[in-house]
């Protein structure tokens, strides 16, 4: 979600304006993801909640009000095209921290063939296609931890390292 309207915000003018952030802000949130949240209606943000001028600011305001809608101080966005646009959002989120969760591909392809309907092959393809694209095109400081028997660890084996995939600073 966050790339496609990356890619197209020169249909929104000039972000330091309210009138262009609140365009935007408005037809982020009447994506089917923020409906959906929203009690399938469209997620709608008072002026006073866009006055951070820029992309950032609007995507900061659009998830500040969903997390504290849960009692949350912090967000996460984790649509899985991101991947394939981290450069950019590390861009537009220089303070952003970017976990990298490696899922299994089996109950990737599973899930992605129940919820939409995807050939699994090809699903299967393009997640072992993609899994490692962030380490190789984002110069920013990464780790990832396979998760494969996360739960059945201890912090102090996470810590050490014993399951790290891949590990760069």
């Amino acid at each position: 979600m966050l790339p496609f309207f990356m890619h197209n915000l020169h249909r929104y003018g000039d972000l330091s304006t309210i009138e262009a952030r609140r365009r935007l802000a408005d037809d982020i949130g009447r994506t089917k993801s923020f409906w959906q949240v929203n009690g399938k209606t469209p997620l709608v943000l008072a002026d006073f909640q866009l006055d951070e001028p820029g992309f950032a600011g609007v995507i900061q305001a659009i998830f500040n009000e969903l997390a504290s809608r849960e009692g949350q101080q912090r967000w996460g966005e984790k649509s899985p095209m991101n991947l394939q646009h981290i450069t950019a959002l590390a861009k537009v989120f220089p303070n952003a921290q970017f976990i990298h969760i490696i899922r299994d591909v089996r109950d990737y392809c599973l899930s992605i063939n129940k919820a939409w309907g995807k050939d699994m092959p090809r699903a299967a393809l393009k997640a072992l296609t993609l899994r490692e694209r962030p380490v190789t095109s984002w110069g920013g400081e990464s780790f990832g931890i396979a998760l494969q028997g996360f739960a059945h660890r201890n912090r102090y084996d996470i810590a050490l390292g014993s399951h790290f995939y891949w590990c760069r600073f």
